[in-house]
């Protein structure tokens, strides 16, 4: 507490100033590769052309002039605007972050993004059902909204609530002095370079002083042991765009053979769908990279994005069990053949060794990024959170953010 007191008065006089944008790209930690030789993919890799193609025509829903808050649904211009708890308000957002709400007159939000486009302003995200969230310049604030809600593709504009950019579950706890929290801060994407490393200072300065590690890539920022008097403060941040809870993540386990139909289709197809010449990815716990169904056919194993520097599968053995699941060869016993046995993947080790918990290391659109430049098309995580079920969480940002990125990219 003593440390948090004696910084706050520094963030405050950056509070009220003009925040600029933000962000910065950090440089990868060093990772601990375990390399095969097998790095030519395999000759008898086949693709096949589809004898039949139809063309589907999907109408557009209506427009309803709904905005979807976090605190409820309203149309704006039939509706008061839900600002959220009085405390997580700030009167003076709009010149402090240059952060705006802008409505669509259609669902189809062309005209919109072109005439966004036309004045050079950055789009940060988006609002369903049609709004955008934009970013306008400060020094010139009123008169570039204005010119905004003349447009005949702007049906409402306005400032962004602070509120809405904190997650649901952490406003009771906003300005409460004593609670120490983990947070998921997603950036704004039209920050600079420079400016993440000052907001990754900051961040240092007001949490756990014992993480040795970048907190942030130029997603995500992972904040350990932050007091909760620091909520507000960091809601009227314009450089961060939303404030979750850490994701706590833990194994999910299923039958995936028989539930995604693999093994009929192994079976049935007339091609030989055995994954070869195909190479995946895969993050879990870790893996026994000696076991005997992945023979020749373990491309690398990273630790750049786990808690420890150490893949061994020493606890539960849910990474290893996941990799037999889909890449095993059945040389242990063919009755246990994996769906894509001949394929070649690299393995992404995200358990403590210690203590046996699973924690990952920045955003998932890096670990995605990481993947796809590995020359991996498809990668598996079969683990999720276990205190947002439900949430569009910052990893649901981040992994969607690359999908949209990288559409011939497939994460499961």
């Amino acid at each position: 507490m003593t440390a948090v007191k004696s910084i706050f008065p520094i963030l405050l006089i950056l509070v009220f100033s003009s925040w600029s944008g933000v962000v910065s790209a950090f440089s990868e930690t060093t990772d601990s590769n375990t390399n095969s030789d097998y790095q030519v993919i395999s000759e008898n890799s086949k693709w096949s052309k589809l004898s039949v193609v139809s063309e589907s025509d999907y109408k557009l829903n209506e427009f309803s002039g709904i905005i979807h808050s976090p605190f409820g649904d309203f149309d704006p211009l039939k509706d008061v605007m839900p600002l959220g708890p009085e405390n997580l308000y700030d009167s003076s957002a709009l010149s402090r972050t240059g952060l705006v709400i802008v409505q669509s007159k259609s669902v189809d939000m062309t005209d919109l993004i072109n005439l966004i486009d036309f004045y050079g302003y950055p789009i940060i995200d988006t609002i369903p059902d049609s709004a955008l969230i934009v970013r306008l310049p400060i020094e010139d604030i009123l008169t570039s909204k204005s010119e905004l809600e003349k447009s005949p593709s702007v049906r409402w504009i306005e400032g962004l609530p602070i509120a809405w950019r904190v997650s649901p579950s952490l406003v009771d706890f906003s300005g409460r002095g004593g609670h120490s929290l983990d947070l998921d801060i997603t950036i704004a994407s039209d920050l600079e370079i420079n400016e993440l490393s000052e907001l990754e200072l900051d961040m240092n300065r007001i949490s756990d002083s014992s993480v040795t590690r970048n907190v942030c890539d130029i997603h995500l920022c992972q904040i350990k042991g932050i007091d909760a008097t620091w909520l507000p403060v960091l809601a009227m941040d314009g450089r961060i765009l939303s404030i979750h809870e850490s994701s706590i993540i833990s194994t999910h386990n299923s039958n995936a053979n028989e539930l995604i139909g693999g093994n009929i289709a192994s079976t049935s197809s007339p091609f030989n769908l055995n994954g070869s010449g195909e190479i995946l990815a895969i993050s879990d716990t870790g893996i026994d990279a000696d076991h005997g169904d992945f023979n020749g056919r373990v491309r690398a194993i990273y630790d750049l994005f786990g808690p420890d520097n150490s893949h061994q599968d020493r606890n539960s053995g849910h990474g290893t069990h996941v990799t037999s699941t889909l890449l095993g060869d059945g040389s242990g016993d063919s009755n246990s053949t994996g769906i894509v046995p001949a394929a070649t993947f690299h393995f992404y080790q995200l358990e403590a060794d210690s203590s046996g918990i699973l924690a990952r290391w920045g955003s998932l659109y890096e670990m995605f990024a990481h993947s796809y430049q590995q020359s991996a098309r498809i990668q598996t995580n079969s683990w999720g959170n276990i205190n947002l079920v439900g949430e569009y969480s910052s990893d649901s940002r981040s992994a969607d953010s690359y999908l949209v990125d990288e559409p011939s990219f497939l994460a499961l």
